[in-house]
């Protein structure tokens, strides 16, 4: 008897799931949840002997992945996880079939490619400065308030994770030394201790201000509308008490930036922030990104507006100006809103695309 004729008759038909509702589907069914949508997944698959099912399941992962994962670095990560992992649940028969099929198109991959040397080159160019006094003061402000989105940025600051992290994705961690311990992360499938520094407030203090956040949180705060509900709150705090533009993520740059000062001298810069942000330690463009905000004897958070030039917006918007030109239509937001375009594209390049046809 083959290996494929000693697996089950019948596993896990993904269909019966909606890519969109998976995780409220899979919790009614009795299935544990996890703090990563993957994971669930991972968690609750059955394997059998069918190949039609194999076939649509993967097909139906794909779609789920690409529906979890809008940026495609992570998107790309999943998909390739995936394949790995169906090939310990299939027998060798079957791996060729799950190399071919559990993959992303080759647009997908001319776009990561493009996207990551483009954040890359941003990264380079997008450089804020602040003072170790501003981050003193910002830390005071966010005790002193001790609010729901305070506190979420507190913890952010003080632990360097995701917004994500705070609400409801990460264990509250356990002390060891002067760091804390997580072994749950958003954006990973691991179950490994990751230990990371804590700045700025004592363990008690962070364990009693994160028990406040979970209680204080909506119960329904893992359904993605609500979490973005919260998350808006958090982030227009953010920009209120940094006096800029920058959102959640900006408490996990002043944390990386806090904490080169303490990173050993024989240690690359890109190793020590994969290593406090929990990230893999290769990881060139996640460091770069958070590499952007350096101590200094002055605050400048001030963002550059870079203009790619071929930019599809950018082009589409002078083609569209160009008609409103030629049919007599002034060039308000209104009107060019009218065309499809959105506020943040609107302002970004407006100025750029009258230049281009003066």
């Amino acid at each position: 008897m083959s290996t494929i004729n000693k697996m089950r008759t019948k596993g896990t038909e993904l269909s019966e799931y909606t890519v969109e509702g998976f995780m409220q589907e899979a919790k009614a069914r009795g299935h544990t949840i996890n703090a990563s949508a993957y994971k669930t997944l991972e968690d609750l698959y059955v394997a059998d002997r069918s190949l039609r099912r194999l076939k649509r399941n993967m097909t139906w992962m794909l779609d789920f992945i690409r529906h979890i994962s809008p940026n495609i670095n992570t998107r790309s990560s999943r998909a390739y996880k995936m394949q790995q992992y169906l090939k310990t649940l299939y027998p060798e028969e079957r791996h060729a079939l799950i190399t071919e099929t559990m993959r992303l198109t080759k647009s997908e991959y001319v776009e990561k490619s493009v996207k990551s040397d483009a954040s890359r080159t941003e990264a380079l160019q997008q450089v804020f400065t602040i003072t170790k006094e501003y981050i003193t003061d910002l830390v005071d402000k966010l005790k002193r308030e001790d609010s729901l989105e305070s506190n979420i940025l507190l913890i952010q600051l003080a632990t360097g994770r995701r917004f994500v992290d705070v609400i409801h994705a990460a264990d509250i961690p356990r002390k060891k030394g002067t760091s804390v311990v997580f072994t749950r992360l958003s954006k990973s499938d691991s179950t490994a201790d990751r230990k990371v520094p804590l700045y700025f407030i004592k363990y008690k203090e962070l364990v009693e201000r994160w028990t406040k956040v979970r209680e204080d949180l909506p119960e329904d705060i893992r359904d993605s509308k609500v979490s973005a509900v919260v998350g808006v709150r958090v982030g227009n705090k953010a920009r209120r008490m940094t006096g800029s533009s920058h959102r959640t993520h900006f408490m996990r740059k002043l944390y990386v930036a806090h904490s080169l000062q303490f990173k050993p001298k024989r240690w690359n810069n890109t190793v020590w922030i994969n290593k406090v942000l929990a990230h893999k330690k290769d990881s060139l463009n996640s460091a770069l990104y958070y590499s952007t905000v350096v101590l200094g004897d002055t605050v400048d958070l001030a963002k550059k507006e870079i203009i790619k030039e071929d930019s599809p917006a950018l082009a589409r918007l002078i083609e569209t100006i160009k008609q409103m030109k030629k049919d007599n239509v002034s060039l308000t937001h209104i009107n060019i809103k009218k065309h499809g375009f959105g506020g943040s594209t609107i302002t970004r390049y407006l100025k750029t695309a009258k230049a281009a046809l003066e």
